[in-house]
């Protein structure tokens, strides 16, 4: 049981430092939005089990960092929102930036 429960630290422990590398790996990127990894208890009728990662989250509440580029296509928003463009028709057409920019 005492290595069950070593072993999922060790697992949890592992994907901590996979998050973390990949926010000083990605520090650099613009736009980049740091991880955090969650922990939770795992528990069998009472019995502790180990620890485990309960998912990686990001603050998407804060705006990131913004930057000029000097490149006339580059846009940012501040906060939430939608950017509105026109098609070639003239119509509007509202383009909604998701967290990976697409």
């Amino acid at each position: 049981m005492s290595f069950s429960i070593a072993n999922t630290a060790l697992n949890a422990h592992t994907e901590q430092l996979n998050t973390i590398s990949n926010n000083i790996a990605n520090s650099a990127t613009k736009g980049f939005k740091a991880s955090r990894t969650e922990f939770s208890s795992m528990y069998a009728q009472s019995q502790p089990l180990g620890v485990a990662v309960s998912g990686v989250s990001q603050n998407i509440s804060k705006d990131g960092q913004k930057e000029k580029t000097g490149m006339g296509l580059d846009l940012a928003i501040s906060g939430g929102g939608f950017f509105v463009v026109r098609e070639s028709s003239g119509d509007k057409a509202y383009i909604y930036i998701r967290l990976n920019g697409r």
